[in-house]
């Protein structure tokens, strides 16, 4: 590994710094999550520069990008909501309401699903959880309780099913996006770092 470069971003106008970046390829922009400034910096990576940054995005987290339709999809765990705006545009960021402290994210592009794994709040019982959302509708299909701490979340397209990282107890749980409002099944896993699975 060797560094090819700087390019500088704004800066920090908060408390904290980056969090999830994630990359449209074929518009060569790459998306970072500022948490510091509520904003999503874009960098042009033909360019090598930052071309414009999307605000009011309170505690972005989450970065997610679906290359074919040029979407970029955000966790917002300032204000528990989940944000979708166009790629390669400064058009309208649309919200939507979430769990407590989203976090992780998944798409399903065949059913135009968006799961969100929210990490929740320790002094709010049994409040992890995950949100399903129709993207198409823009609405709110699931609220999904977890048992526990959540992390990551992917979705197999193979498998046709959504998998969700637990922190503790050690396990991944697995949704079914025909039935995206229960769990499918569990996956006991052994904890291998302070964070859960393999330290994620």
């Amino acid at each position: 590994m060797r560094r090819l470069g700087l390019i500088d971003l704004p800066a920090h106008l908060g408390p904290g710094g980056f969090d999830h970046a994630a990359i449209d390829r074929g518009a060569a922009l790459l998306f970072v999550a500022h948490t510091a400034n509520a904003a999503v910096d874009v960098i042009d990576t033909r360019l090598d520069r930052h071309v414009r940054s999307v605000p009011g995005l309170a505690g972005v987290a989450g970065v997610l990008v679906h290359e074919p339709s040029h979407r970029v999809f955000t966790s917002n765990r300032g204000e528990n909501t989940v944000a979708m705006f166009p790629a390669d545009s400064g058009a309208e960021v649309v919200k939507i309401a979430s769990g407590i402290r989203p976090n992780g994210l998944a798409h399903d592009p065949q059913r135009e699903l968006l799961l969100c794994a929210n990490v929740g709040d320790p002094n709010v019982p049994e409040s992890p959880s995950v949100t399903v959302v129709d993207v198409g509708r823009w609405s709110v299909l699931a609220t999904v309780p977890m048992p526990g701490r959540t992390r990551w979340a992917i979705h197999d397209p193979d498998r046709q099913a959504f998998f969700i990282n637990i922190a503790d107890p050690g396990q991944i749980v697995v949704i079914d996006p025909e039935i995206p409002g229960r769990i499918a099944r569990h996956i006991d896993v052994p904890a291998r770092g302070p964070h859960g699975l393999a330290g994620c």
